[in-house]
């Protein structure tokens, strides 16, 4: 008896059409899912690239403060080589002046 009752529910066009819709609707879940993790999986693809991209900037910033720190260096020590260089020569004109006026005299 109750087999046939669901034969004959299974034959009813009314729910035949609800379990079609019922159907349709897991479908359209199961897509919702799909979506949803794909946009996950994209935005996670994103923040690594987004990191790996500051990561670059900030090797690329430190070698260039590390160039220009050397390059600053480098020209303070021309700067005071060409100062030593400058007082060396004027110490060495007052030395010859005195030893002219000395021998003058």
């Amino acid at each position: 008896m109750q087999q046939q009752q669901a034969q004959q529910q299974q034959q009813d066009p009314l729910i035949q059409m609800q379990q079609q819709e019922l159907a349709i609707k897991e479908k359209e879940v199961a897509i919702k899912e799909q979506k949803t993790l794909a946009d996950i999986e994209l935005e996670k693809a994103r923040l690594l690239l987004d990191k790996e991209k500051i990561d670059s900037q900030e090797r690329i910033e430190g070698a260039k403060l590390g160039a220009k720190s050397a390059f600053d260096k480098d020209k303070l020590e021309a700067d005071l080589n060409s100062r030593g260089v400058e007082i060396g020569l004027q110490l060495s004109e007052k030395e010859q002046e005195q030893d002219t006026q000395s021998t003058e005299e």
